[in-house]
């Protein structure tokens, strides 16, 4: 009697997009509470930041460049702002929340006060701890969640009911009324992809050394013997030291044939290369980052160093001047605060240009004119 041949269906892992609703809501079966949670999970965010170097450094590259090496401030201020920093520079601590500012879009200082209700010390929390509890319409406080600590809850920055509170960095989104979320959120499906790319290629050299095949025998049946003997085999040739190997399979019956038939194609047959150029450019797109500033030199590109400097001109009009004035309206809030001159101004990180690309190309000047005149710089 023939035997009928089985199958077997593998289940598959759906990517469902990331971004599930419109407006984040409290959690089913704990809106007694009040919490809200984020419409994109933080920590999510953050497991796929550090999947790709050149979404990184795009982070670490913005960051670095808003905060810059130094600030200018009265003398009164900056005694001040290095006072409440504790035993940590002032921009350190600050280096820290747009950093997280950059990465999750929600950044906090924590503000200490003292018995007299004045502003004691500051300190930098990890963004992607804290949820917001609402109170009506309006946000309550803030809760800090972190695992076996418990729970650390916080007032809004002003407040002054003997509390710490936080000073929230946040960058708009209309998906939330309580948090922010980075800019770049739209690259989110590009990271996921390039990060799932990369366990196809890990498990690969891993697990298979080769592509999936099926062996097929045709005009006999195997024995338990000899079946045992061909999944052994290649259990033996897992893992990239055992790549190339050779099987040899015996079959003592008249006129049988032994074939293997690929279930999936060779590597060489995957655009994976064009796969990785897309994400890549899509990453860089959603950060608004020129390609020279993470290193990457595309082969055949138009354009000089003078180019190239209208391009980084560009970026820092664009980019970080924006990001720039945002701090500083966040840490002149803290200075109305503590009732000094609100004034305070970040130094930054502007490229240099070369001697012979001081004038930027016609293209690039009109780009900046037109900025300026728009957006009033």
């Amino acid at each position: 009697m023939d035997k009928k041949a089985k199958t077997a269906f593998v289940n598959q892992d759906v990517l469902e997009p990331i971004i599930k609703s419109l407006v984040a809501v409290p959690s089913e079966g704990d809106t007694g509470t009040g919490i809200v949670y984020p419409p994109v999970s933080l920590q999510s965010i953050l497991d796929l930041t550090h999947s790709n170097a050149f979404h990184t450094t795009c982070i670490e590259k913005k960051a670095s460049m808003t905060v810059g090496l130094d600030y200018e401030a009265p003398t009164q201020v900056e005694r001040f702002l290095e006072e409440i920093s504790g035993s940590e520079p002032f921009m350190e601590l600050l280096q820290r929340v747009v950093y997280d500012w950059e990465s999750i879009g929600n950044g906090y200082f924590e503000v200490a006060r003292t018995f007299g209700g004045k502003i004691g010390e500051i300190g930098h929390v990890h963004g992607h701890t804290i949820y917001a509890v609402q109170n009506g319409k309006r946000l309550g406080e803030w809760w800090q969640e972190t695992n076996g600590a418990g729970r650390e809850v916080f007032a809004p920055f002003g407040a002054r009911d003997g509390r710490n509170e936080l000073l929230q960095f946040r960058q708009y989104t209309p998906l939330s009324s309580f948090y922010g979320l980075p800019t770049w959120i739209a690259a989110l499906e590009a990271l996921r992809l390039d990060q799932q790319k990369k366990i196809f290629y890990s498990s690969f050299f891993s697990n298979f050394a080769m592509p999936s095949v099926a062996v097929v025998l045709e005009g006999a049946e195997f024995d338990e013997r000899a079946e045992q003997t061909v999944k052994d085999a290649f259990a033996d040739t897992k893992g990239a030291e055992n790549a190339h190997k050779t099987m040899i399979l015996s079959v003592p019956f008249e006129n049988a044939k032994v074939h293997f038939e690929k279930l999936m194609m060779d590597l060489k047959d995957m655009p994976f290369d064009k796969l990785s150029q897309a994400t890549r450019e899509e990453i860089l797109a959603a950060h608004a980052v020129p390609p020279r500033i993470v290193g990457i030199v595309t082969a055949g590109s138009l354009g000089g160093g003078g180019e190239t400097d209208g391009q980084l001109k560009i970026f820092n009009e664009t980019t970080i001047k924006p990001r720039m004035a945002y701090v500083e309206r966040r840490i002149k809030s803290l200075l109305r605060d503590a009732g000094l001159p609100e004034e305070f101004k970040l130094s930054g990180i502007v490229p240099e240009t070369g001697e012979d690309s001081a004038v930027p190309s016609q293209e690039t000047q009109a780009v900046l004119k037109s900025l300026r005149r728009d957006w009033g710089w």
